[in-house]
């Protein structure tokens, strides 16, 4: 879209800066002129005078012609400015002696008057340069037969008096081929003199005037910006067809199918209202439930790995075990994190105060806190030091302890992360969290090959979706249940998702025991 408005815009900046223009051409046939690149001398190879003739066109853009034009056009009442270099084209066409000259302004008449000033002053430049030429060649030849004709008396002379006084033969052999040789040379400036005499100054002839044209030049505008529109079009419908091939994200189940990592378990939608985060209990029981007819509910350790790397997997983990507590399965949340987010604030005893040894891995159970309806294990005193903690044998012992009554939950780091490698080789199946906001295809490879060299089990994944753009209804209504002070309790809100297949989801609020 961004593409396609760029195009739009570009259509019509172009429409409203595109002015009409009008282009008049005077055509002139050029003579041979001394003094110009195209002269008697060039040598008739049509190279040589093609190059002649595209240097002649390149006369027309010097400052002596466009002054001279100016001056021209002001003399017949038309403002040409000296800045009309830019609108100057000029051509010469194959196999010919003529030069193209065109000028373009937007209105007609200046472009006509424009085009025949710049012929007619091109002209003048020309025969102004032959005549200065010839003139200097003139007088540099008159210089020659004055000093030829000096030099050839004086030899003359020298030459008659040793005839007279019977001077040495070869004295007067030498005089004679000086004599010889003055004569010659002054013969041939003489001829020179001759020929340039009788040399044409005609620059040329304008043998087709400018005239007035009658239409504007190019394509009409309007098509152009037509045309703009449609490849700015078509090049969004590229760009388009290019992210979708090429974008790797996981946003749907079924990129998770294809990226090869299966079972596909289910989807966690996550909403929010009013800045508070609302549960999607209708996803989480229906994760409970597949999971619970394919996998056994003792003796099972199962670790859920955040995929990509920064993954909430301790929201899924505690929303599951709630499904699991719903269909009566005894259910421990193993946390790796502190519960305020912090690893530089030490909690409650838990996992990381066994696995260091302070505590006795038989103590687990008392060390376990109610959440909600289910068990946890916090991630205890020494969360920063998870990474180093769970390399030790006693991780074993610990889940084989709390896999012997009930079904245990690890909200686990990534797989990307020594902490996760090392806690997966303990655990009996592994589940993959993939984020729908930022989880690629590359994530899932990398995780399942992870696995693959652990030799341990994948127990399929589950995506856990981008918020929804529309948070759904709840509504709270109040119940009377026996508690510890026997007071009225409030149930937790219900929330209508009218995606859902239900008409309502369960919010479950936590409550620390």
């Amino acid at each position: 879209m961004a593409v396609l408005a760029i195009g739009v815009i570009a259509a019509a900046g172009f429409l409203v800066q595109s002015k009409p223009s009008y282009s008049s051409t005077s055509i002139v046939f050029l003579d041979p002129l001394a003094g110009n690149p195209f002269s008697p001398a060039t040598p008739p190879s049509r190279t040589e005078q093609l190059a002649a003739l595209t240097t002649e066109a390149g006369l027309v853009y010097t400052d002596s012609v466009i002054k001279s034009a100016v001056a021209i056009g002001a003399s017949r009442g038309t403002v040409l400015g000296p800045e009309m270099r830019g609108d100057i084209f000029t051509e010469v066409p194959s196999n010919s002696t003529v030069v193209q000259i065109t000028y373009t302004q937007p209105d007609a008449k200046l472009a006509q008057a424009g085009a025949q000033a710049l012929a007619e002053a091109y002209l003048a430049y020309r025969k102004d340069r032959g005549t200065r030429v010839v003139a200097a060649q003139t007088e540099l030849r008159k210089q020659q037969q004055a000093s030829l004709e000096k030099l050839l008396g004086d030899a003359s002379n020298r030459l008659n008096a040793a005839k007279i006084t019977n001077a040495d033969q070869a004295q007067i052999l030498e005089l004679q081929q000086q004599v010889t040789l003055y004569a010659t040379h002054l013969a041939t400036v003489n001829v020179d003199q001759t020929g340039a005499d009788a040399t044409s100054i005609s620059p040329g002839d304008i043998i087709s005037p400018a005239s007035l044209p009658e239409t504007k030049d190019g394509v009409n505008p309007l098509l152009i910006a037509l045309a703009i529109g449609l490849v700015a079009a078509a090049f969004a419908v590229m760009i388009a067809l290019a992210r979708e091939n090429l974008d790797q994200r996981i946003r749907e189940p079924e990129d998770i199918v294809s990226a090869g990592v299966e079972p596909f378990r289910g989807s966690i939608r996550r909403w929010t209202s009013g800045g508070t985060a609302l549960v999607d209990m209708e996803g989480f029981r229906q994760l409970a439930n597949v999971i619970a007819a394919s996998e056994p509910s003792r003796r099972n350790v199962l670790f859920l790995a955040g995929t990509p790397a920064g993954t909430d997997t301790h929201t899924i983990a505690a929303g599951l075990a709630s499904a699991f507590d719903e269909i009566g399965t005894a259910t421990v949340v193993v946390e790796t994190e502190s519960r305020d987010g912090s690893d530089s604030t030490p909690g409650p005893q838990g996992l990381t105060d066994i696995l260091a040894g302070g505590t006795p891995v038989s103590d687990c159970w008392d060390l376990l806190e109610l959440d909600g309806s289910h068990s946890a294990l916090p991630a205890g005193t020494q969360a920063e030091s998870l990474a180093r903690l769970v390399q030790s044998p006693r991780l074993t012992g610990l889940f084989q302890a709390l896999s012997e009554k009930a079904l245990v939950i690890v909200a686990g780091p990534s797989l990307d992360s020594g902490a996760g490698i090392a806690m997966a080789r303990h655990a009996r199946e592994v589940l993959l969290v993939v984020d729908g906001k930022t989880a690629t295809v590359a994530h899932l490879a990398r995780a399942r090959d992870f696995l693959r060299q652990i030799h341990v089990e994948l127990a399929g994944a589950v995506l856990y979706r981008q918020p929804s753009r529309y948070a759904p209804r709840t509504r709270r209504r109040t119940s009377v249940a026996a508690g510890d002070g026997g007071g009225p309790q409030a149930s937790p809100a219900v929330v209508e998702d009218p995606a859902a297949t239900t008409p309502s989801l369960e919010v479950v609020h936590e409550r620390r025991g």
